[in-house]
């Protein structure tokens, strides 16, 4: 079977091993565990940010999230006593993303203009007053680009989930390649392909909603970027 066989069979897409399935499978595994990304980076980054500490730090994780390879982590988990199952996987995912999000966040908020920030103490307002109204209002945009780069990241990495039965489109790829159907293999990578360019686009739509008018600027805000503190002088 061809991969265009394998993709335009009606009843490939029902059951519990069916496409849609899995699909849904997939979500739910890398939702959860961006969920968990964003609710441990994005308040440490915007505080650490705000107060203009710990740059050092989200700079080293930064730079280790990029080093070491999750394929590596995955090993890891696999060969110690925990195993390779559902939890591991999903720390694993956080592990992978979680850098991303907390540098963009840091970033965004250290990096407000400086004036305006000063202008606002000036007419006194105190350190929450500035980050809801000021700081974090300038750096929407930047963190979520960060969400949106983890996302789709995670989205990727989430396919070895499959390696472990722990569900998603994976399975139909190391199913696949198990049962030596090169077709259905190309198939799950496309399905995995095709989530990931989705998950973009949503995002990207979301990301442009939020970003306060003014700053919208067409090209730029749909761009992945990812920012790099850099350590405080000596």
């Amino acid at each position: 079977m061809s991969w265009w066989s394998y993709l335009t069979s009606s009843e490939n897409y029902w059951g519990s091993d069916g496409i849609l399935n899995l699909i849904r499978e997939h979500v739910a595994f890398s939702g959860f565990a961006l969920l968990i990304v964003v609710v441990i980076a994005l308040p440490l980054g915007v505080t650490l940010g705000h107060f203009h500490r710990g740059s050092v730090i989200v700079l080293g994780l930064a730079n280790l999230g990029r080093a070491v390879p999750s394929f590596g982590v995955i090993v890891i988990f696999a060969v110690s006593a925990w195993g390779l199952n559902f939890a591991t996987l999903t720390a694993t995912l956080v592990l992978f993303a979680l850098p991303q999000v907390l540098t963009n966040a840091y970033t965004g908020v250290a990096e407000a203009d400086s004036a305006t920030v000063q202008a606002a103490r000036g007419i006194g307002m105190g350190h929450w007053g500035v980050l809801w109204r000021v700081e974090l209002r300038s750096a929407v945009p930047l963190i979520a680009s960060g969400i949106r780069s983890a996302a789709v990241q995670i989205v990727a990495v989430a396919t070895i989930a499959g390696y472990a039965g722990a569900g998603g489109l994976g399975q139909i790829v190391f199913r696949a390649y198990a049962s030596n159907l090169p077709g259905e293999q190309v198939g799950g990578a496309i399905l995995v392909v095709a989530l990931a360019l989705a998950v973009q686009i949503v995002l990207g739509l979301v990301q442009r909603t939020v970003t306060p008018a003014p700053m919208r600027r067409t090209g730029l805000i749909f761009r992945n970027r990812v920012a790099l503190p850099q350590p405080a002088a000596a």
